[in-house]
């Protein structure tokens, strides 16, 4: 019997709020440490963390993701990072934005 893709598999509004819940964490912690390096073990996570949101986001919403992320990496490897931090707010706004999307379209009954 074949896996489904990660298209087919159903994901609930539990799991966009868990994985935009654990993405926040760490970018919290991004901003504590700003323009302080990426260390190996944040750059891991921050990873992880594009990987699991690409797997509840269609592909159509994952470059708010891969937006959010690349701007968490430009922030803590800034040595200014004034800018990226305002960056990185937009990016993580955009992201609420498309789960909160994502999820109440899920809610909403299918058209008859």
């Amino acid at each position: 019997m074949a896996l489904p893709t990660r298209h087919a598999m159903p994901h609930t509004d539990d799991h966009l709020h868990d994985a935009l819940a654990r993405t926040d964490a760490t970018l919290s912690e991004v901003v504590r440490r700003a323009g302080r390096g990426l260390e190996p073990e944040l750059e891991r996570q921050l990873d992880a963390h594009l990987r699991g949101l690409r797997a509840v986001l269609p592909d159509a919403d994952t470059c708010a993701a891969e937006a959010t992320i690349e701007a968490a990496k430009r922030v803590a490897d800034s040595a200014e990072p004034e800018a990226p931090l305002l960056m990185l707010a937009m990016a993580r706004d955009q992201l609420t934005r498309v789960v909160q999307r994502r999820a109440r379209s899920r809610r909403r009954p299918a058209a008859a």
